[in-house]
């Protein structure tokens, strides 16, 4: 009886060592499935931004004719086409003047959307700093595919929320820039103060419209992410219902969750903005949202960032090549998408921190100009022109 005994003690020491070993097993699986749904969110960004791309791009014109096309030779017994059924010949009907900036009818029928494609690429077209035609096509791919793709790999509602918001409503705002602001009574305000100055004379630039649209996308962000602990913690899909930094209800609760909400608001819309502000030479933003996408895509929020560093990677060769250009719209997308992801990574203090930095960045770029420090600043330097038309020539 006491040998029975004895063997039913050690079966628990037998199983405990198989328990281990499948929670090892686990948890390897769970970070391969983590790598592998992060890859799939950044060639999906990628996919999306360059269908984005050629869908706002112009489309191949057909070759000009040299002329009207010869008359074919009638067959043998065969008798010619006359242009009418049965019908007596009458006096040729003279030729409806075409409309001012209409084209003329060039012999094919034209695909399916193709009738407002050259309409819209001829709209997004600019001249860059170097006399170059590029096209600003690249923000709003850059937008809608960075903004969708981080809503997907958010893993909550609020969160993916939270970068739609941010994404498409910074990047709205910036296309309205894009276009708006290159009229010659926009161009004459430069900077914050700049706008702020033709606010005071009584004119609402198109550069203010996007400040606050930019303010008031962080702003919703920010409140977003502030009902879902789980999305700042890392943990996606295990939200609580209480609201995040209120231990209990009474002022000291209520005060740090706006603290939380103002300075997730001018992270986000900081960012923003301040990702634009690199955006005067080729790549130059795009390279600075995958430096700082980079670190965020191997932490826990990397769903966030995995979409749209993915297609920040896509579009940075044509940005490059200067065939494309981000914009306002790009820039300010990606921007605030970083954003979203860091207020969600960080705390108050964290948040603190980062808002100041940007601020003071901001401040410095009212005085100094950041070409001439990159320009100066060996590794920047190289790390700026790396890639650019100038360097293959």
């Amino acid at each position: 009886m006491g040998a029975r005994t004895s063997r039913a003690l050690t079966v628990p020491a037998r199983t405990s060592r198989p328990l281990a070993g499948t929670g090892r097993t686990r948890a390897v699986a769970g970070q391969a499935r983590a790598v592998v749904g992060q890859a799939l969110l950044g060639a999906a960004g990628a996919v999306a931004a360059r269908a984005v791309l050629r869908a706002l791009s112009r489309p191949p014109q057909p070759p000009p004719a040299s002329g009207p096309l010869p008359a074919a030779a009638p067959r043998p017994g065969s008798q010619s086409w006359s242009g009418h059924l049965s019908r007596p010949a009458t006096r040729p009907r003279p030729a409806a003047a075409t409309r001012p900036g209409s084209q003329s009818w060039s012999g094919h029928l034209p695909g399916p959307g193709q009738l407002s494609r050259p309409g819209i690429a001829a709209a997004l077209e600019r001249t860059n700093f170097r006399g170059r035609t590029v096209s600003l096509a690249g923000g709003p791919a850059l937008a809608a595919a960075a903004a969708t793709t981080a809503a997907a790999g958010a893993g909550s509602p609020p969160a993916a929320a939270a970068a739609l918001v941010a994404g498409l409503g910074a990047g709205a705002v910036g296309l309205y820039d894009d276009v708006v602001g290159s009229r010659p009574e926009q161009r004459a305000a430069k900077g914050f103060r700049g706008h702020l100055s033709a606010l005071r004379a009584g004119r609402l630039t198109s550069g203010l419209v996007k400040i606050a649209g930019v303010g008031a996308a962080g702003l919703a962000a920010s409140a977003l992410l502030a009902v879902d602990e789980a999305t700042r913690a890392g943990r996606p899909g295990r939200a609580r219902a209480r609201v995040p930094g209120r231990a209990r209800p009474g002022a000291p609760g209520r005060v740090r969750v706006g603290v939380d909400l103002l300075l997730g608001a001018g992270l986000i819309a900081g960012l923003a903005n301040l990702v634009n502000l690199f955006d005067l030479r080729p790549g130059r933003a795009a390279k600075v949202g995958l430096l700082l996408g980079a670190p965020l895509a191997a932490g826990p929020v990397r769903g966030l960032v995995a979409g749209p560093v993915g297609a920040t990677a896509a579009l940075l060769g044509d940005d490059l090549d200067e065939k494309i250009m981000l914009g306002d719209c790009g820039a300010n997308a990606l921007g605030a998408l970083l954003g979203v992801a860091l207020a969600a990574r960080t705390r108050t203090a964290g948040r603190a921190a980062l808002l100041t930095g940007i601020v003071a960045l901001t401040a410095a770029s009212e005085k100094v100009s950041f070409t001439q420090v990159i320009g100066r600043t060996p590794g920047l330097r190289e790390l700026d022109a790396l890639g650019r038309r100038t360097d293959r020539g």
